[in-house]
């Protein structure tokens, strides 16, 4: 037997007898298949289920998704645009909740760098932003700069005052970005 979710709906869905004869329809739209849907699914996951292995690092500390996107329509409507199944949705500021302003997709590289750091103590954690002469990047991408790893930046940031560590690259930037 065939279930659907409402009369204007043309998703149908074979789906055990027992089920339909009890009147119970396991999916509301024809999307759980798709990847922007398994995004939405996982986002929900690390939130609100307790017994979610990620959640002690999203909903126990905090983060929620915005009210509106409880419903799966409404989440796709507000970040369909941009999506490819390779990227995967980012909180802009990771403390911050999962809602249109503060969400995009990017890449897994992207991604990686701008999570929190794993330990508040470690001051030079290459994650964490530095802001110097008006940029800001984080210190794999001044490191990129500078045309040095980031463990030769890191070890200058520690011998060097802020300025004086990231100069070469602050100098190399200006200039590159001034002939644009």
């Amino acid at each position: 037997m065939a279930a659907k979710c409402g009369p204007k709906c043309s998703w149908k869905k074979a789906m055990p007898n027992h089920i339909v004869a009890k009147g119970l329809n396991l999916f509301k739209h024809g999307y759980h298949g798709e990847p922007l849907y398994r995004r939405w699914k996982a986002m929900r996951e690390r939130c609100n289920n307790l017994e979610g292995s990620s959640y002690s690092y999203y909903g126990g500390r905090g983060i929620v998704t915005c009210p509106s996107w409880n419903d799966y329509l409404v989440f796709r409507r507000d970040m369909e645009h941009g999506f490819d199944k390779s990227l995967t949705l980012d909180r802009i500021d990771t403390n911050g909740p999962y809602c249109p302003f503060n969400c995009r997709w990017v890449t897994r590289k992207q991604q990686c760098e701008n999570r929190r750091p794993k330990t508040p103590s470690v001051s030079l954690d290459a994650n964490r932003f530095i802001t110097c002469m008006g940029r800001t990047h984080n210190l794999k991408q001044w490191a990129l700069l500078c045309g040095i790893s980031s463990g030769g930046l890191h070890r200058r940031l520690k011998r060097f005052r802020l300025h004086e560590a990231l100069s070469e690259a602050v100098e190399y930037y200006i200039l590159v970005d001034s002939r644009d």
